[in-house]
């Protein structure tokens, strides 16, 4: 029997997650230079100081990926990137620091049991 809440190999359901947040425009290694250029930004002294990102360190990241990429990417796009991948941040933190959730990085699983399910999702819907 498999574990509770591990999702079954080539799941449909998992592929459409996937393919919602990867779209042949925006990749995982775009993410990846995005995130990894927004960073040394902050790292530099241009944190955001409030919610809207920072102007300099979001145009850094957005020229970093055209770049290594050879995209044609505006700030508008960057920045509605940011804005999806904080709103994914900030539901996996709340989600893993609820107790009877646990994270299995080997896996990139989400681990719990079905009474917990069902209590996260009766109170708030994940985005």
């Amino acid at each position: 029997m498999d574990p509770p809440n591990v999702p079954p190999q080539g799941g449909s359901a998992w592929r459409s997650q996937s393919r919602w947040f990867y779209s042949p425009s925006w990749t995982k290694n775009h993410d990846r230079v995005f995130i990894t250029a927004m960073y040394s930004q902050a790292r530099r002294g241009h944190k955001q100081v409030t919610r809207t990102p920072n102007m300099h360190s979001l145009t850094y990241a957005v020229d970093a990926v055209n770049n290594h990429f050879g995209l044609t990417l505006n700030y508008k796009v960057a920045k509605k990137r940011l804005e999806r991948l904080r709103l994914r941040y900030n539901t996996f933190r709340r989600l893993i620091t609820d107790p009877g959730f646990s994270w299995l990085p080997e896996d990139n699983y989400i681990l719990a049991a079905e009474p917990h399910w069902t209590r996260i999702v009766a109170v708030s819907a994940f985005p």
